[in-house]
């Protein structure tokens, strides 16, 4: 009896002891859910969404209204989160920032030295002349993966530095993005396509790193106004605009690489005014004027680039570009010039192109002197392989132009040396009109009229011929004589 009342004690006690393991799991997991579910709420609080209007955070505001305020004003009202430290700055996070009334303006950030992110936003319906979003007299700023749309003007920064606009989509705005007076920031990775004027437009601001963006369908693609000096545009693809692609107006200094400029309606890449610029491995094809177009522009480097099919020249250099140098080039079937220097465009050389199959000329000078052509290939185009049009003094030298109705045509262009060049299967080697003082040495040319050879070539031959002969016959005369003078056995 006594074992058996034992027993069912021990029942008891384990049954309790389970039960009591098994409330304390529960209320573990209970409170352990509490904190995940309050950590998780947390985290949803930041990512749920708002929508603002007419927000303006003025950094050296001392009082605040309903919509604007300094940096704790914005955090006390949940604009923002952070310390405005290069290690927790302030940010702001999953908004839709609109325009009612006031400024024009959707999100205004104003005097601000704060460090601050603006991530995953939208900005959208400014006022008619207003902006998304607006930036004026900030460092240290950095806008990601935001869209701005049906505004104004997309995203403008004035007076910015050392801030960064990375993977943002800014379309169907008046303008994309506008970069005023600002300095030193990086541009990069942004979809601005779809803008009725400008895709980025950039005025009076250097040392800016413009690189991997998209700048499709807009007016100007990208484009570059006075005082822009020192800025690089690096990698960006630029298509299908009305204007021009990348257009550039009296800005020094610049770097324009490995661009790609495709079926703009006027020229791929514009430059007008410029001074000391390096233009290298862009690609401009289909552009309905000019592929790359250099006006005005003097002291640059013109090189590695590709211009194909282009509606007018592939490259060309207008209104007295001098001093240039255009090396390594490939410009082909584009409906007048692979290569054309136009209107006072002296001293420049031009080395180690290949412009073939054009509908007009492979390199074509008109009104330039003083050029120096050497080691360019300029085959199979329609008409002349170099063309010199009223132009002296320039010297063409080592160059092969194969293949063309004229290798070398010289109309109303004097002084010019046309040396060592190879000009084979042309309709004719040479094409010279009113032009006088020409020097032509050393060519050797073919025709599909014969085959012909340089005076002076002819003279070397033939002296060499001589040459030749007189060994031969000196040694036959001497062992006729030795053989002579042999004693008989």
């Amino acid at each position: 009896m006594v074992k058996k009342k034992m027993q069912n004690l021990g029942v008891l006690f384990v049954a309790l002891l389970t039960f009591s393991i098994i409330g304390f799991i529960i209320s573990v997991n209970f409170n352990s859910s509490n904190a995940i579910s309050e950590l998780t709420d947390e985290y949803n609080s930041l990512k749920t969404s708002a929508t603002y209007l007419d927000i303006e955070i003025d950094a050296l505001a001392t009082t605040n209204t309903s919509t604007s305020g300094n940096w704790t004003w914005a955090k006390e009202n949940g604009y923002c989160t952070g310390f405005g430290t290069s290690g927790s700055p302030y940010v702001i996070q999953n908004h839709i920032f609109e325009y009612f009334s006031g400024s024009g303006d959707c999100l205004r950030i104003l005097n601000s030295r704060e460090y601050f992110t603006i991530r995953d936003c939208s900005f959208r319906n400014s006022a008619g002349s207003g902006t998304g979003l607006f930036l004026f007299n900030v460092t240290n700023g950095r806008i990601l993966n935001c869209d701005a749309f049906s505004n104004y003007n997309g995203i403008e920064i004035e007076e910015v530095n050392n801030t960064e606009l990375t993977g943002n989509h800014v379309y169907g705005n008046v303008a994309g993005m506008i970069i005023d007076s600002s300095h030193i920031n990086t541009i990069s990775n942004n979809n601005v396509s779809a803008n009725a004027i400008d895709g980025i437009y950039v005025t009076q601001s250097t040392f800016n790193t413009i690189s991997y963006n998209l700048a499709n369908e807009n007016g100007y693609g990208i484009s570059l106004n006075p005082n822009c000096d020192n800025n690089k545009l690096i990698g960006n693809t630029v298509n299908l605009n009305s204007q021009n692609g990348i257009d550039i107006n009296s800005c020094d200094s610049l770097t324009i690489h490995k661009n790609s400029v495709y079926s703009n309606t006027l020229n791929g890449i514009l430059v007008d005014g410029a001074y000391n610029l390096l233009c290298t491995s862009n690609t401009a094809n289909e552009n309905k004027q000019n592929g790359i177009l250099f006006d005005n522009t003097d002291d640059s480097e013109i090189e590695n680039n590709i211009a194909h099919n282009n509606g007018m020249n592939g490259i060309a250099l207008t209104a007295s570009s001098t001093l240039n140098i255009l090396k390594l080039n490939y410009a082909q079937k584009n409906n007048l010039s692979g290569i054309l220097l136009d209107s006072g465009c002296h001293n420049n050389i031009l080395v180690s192109n290949t412009v073939k199959e054009n509908d007009k000329h492979g390199i074509y000078l008109i009104g330039s002197n003083n050029n120096v052509l050497t080691d360019n290939i300029a085959n199979s185009n329609e008409m002349n392989g170099i063309h010199l049009e009223s132009s002296n003094g320039n010297a063409i030298i080592l160059n092969t132009a194969n293949g063309n109705k004229n290798g070398t045509f010289l109309d109303g262009s004097n002084n010019n040396k046309i040396i060592n060049n190879i000009l084979l299967g042309n309709l004719i080697c040479f094409n010279e009109t009113g032009s006088v003082g020409n020097i032509f040495e050393g060519n050797i040319c073919t025709s599909t009229e014969g085959f012909t050879i340089d005076l002076a070539i002819t003279s070397v031959v033939l002296l060499v011929f001589v040459i030749i002969e007189s060994v031969v016959i000196g040694a036959i005369v001497a062992w006729f004589y030795m053989k002579k003078r042999k004693p008989k056995t």
